[in-house]
């Protein structure tokens, strides 16, 4: 599932991204469907929409683990995108701790990695606590630098703030 996801971004093109998401919720069923919106709202970010990115999340209803780890992450997402860090710091807990208990690995490694980027200078504890999941993460379809977060996780914001 998260392959399928993957394969549709280009972060260079966060439209055209927007539009292959577009295409496939609209042909999708549930659980993929909400998914796939999810994506819809993070490419509107990266677009620096985000009211509208907003609206797709706030239109969702998940009752499946995996869309609803995605809802808060991307949520965060917006929310740190357009400045307001604090809130984003709640939803991207909020993620962490559902993905933890759901077994959402990969999730779970990705909110900690946001919680990193948004605490307070000299409060490393999102970074150990995301360094310390992502050890064990079994599947690592790519690798950075760091060997641990998928490549694509650090293009999550236009302005910069990689």
């Amino acid at each position: 599932m998260a392959t399928v996801l993957r394969d549709l971004w280009d972060f260079d093109d966060p439209a055209g991204s927007e539009q292959r998401f577009r295409a496939l919720a609209d042909e999708a069923d549930e659980p993929l469907a909400s998914r796939t919106l999810t994506q819809v709202a993070r490419a509107l970010g990266l677009q620096e929409r985000y009211a509208e990115g907003h609206a797709v999340l706030d239109g969702l209803s998940p009752t499946d683990p995996d869309a609803r780890v995605r809802v808060a992450l991307e949520r965060g997402r917006l929310l740190r995108s357009s400045g307001d860090e604090a809130a984003a710091r709640a939803h991207f807990e909020e993620a962490a701790a559902a993905a933890r208990s759901a077994g959402l690995e990969e999730l779970e490694v990705d909110a900690l990695h946001m919680v990193a980027l948004v605490v307070a200078p000299g409060r490393p504890a999102g970074s150990a606590r995301g360094r310390t999941r992502a050890g064990p993460v079994r599947e690592r379809p790519r690798r950075t630098g760091l060997g641990r977060l998928p490549a694509q996780q650090h293009r999550h914001d236009v302005r910069g703030r990689r």
